[in-house]
């Protein structure tokens, strides 16, 4: 196994265990989480069934970086929510700066070329 490859699952495995705390997190304990959702999108539906959609989403999301397929659509998703969630609470700034560094791995792990993903 080439370094390459090792630092490949790493970037998967980092990227897909934030997604899978926090789908876990919401699902223990979903008042801690719903505050991130903006006000318009709390309008649309139920608190309970946007953050289950939500959490769900974020769970296939993680074992689709695990798997290794199509990076470029599983990393453009992740960036894309990981953006989003910090420009809708840019208040909140101090907490979610990390979310530009892991937005900045998916954007990496979208980019990337690795043939064989799916061997780790």
């Amino acid at each position: 196994m080439s370094q390459n490859n090792i630092a490949y699952f790493f970037l998967r495995a980092g990227l897909a265990f934030v997604f899978l705390y926090a789908a876990i997190g919401s699902w223990l304990k979903p008042d801690n989480w719903i505050g991130y959702f903006p006000e318009w999108i709390l309008s649309l539906m139920p608190h309970q069934l946007l953050l289950t959609g939500f959490s769900l989403i974020e769970a296939v999301l993680a074992i689709w970086i695990l798997s290794g397929k199509t990076p470029r659509y599983a990393g453009g998703i992740a960036t894309l929510l990981l953006l989003g969630i910090v420009v809708f609470n840019s208040a909140q700034f101090d907490i979610l700066f990390r979310d530009v560094g892991l937005a900045l791995c998916g954007l990496s792990y979208a980019l990337s070329r690795q043939k064989n993903s799916s061997r780790l």
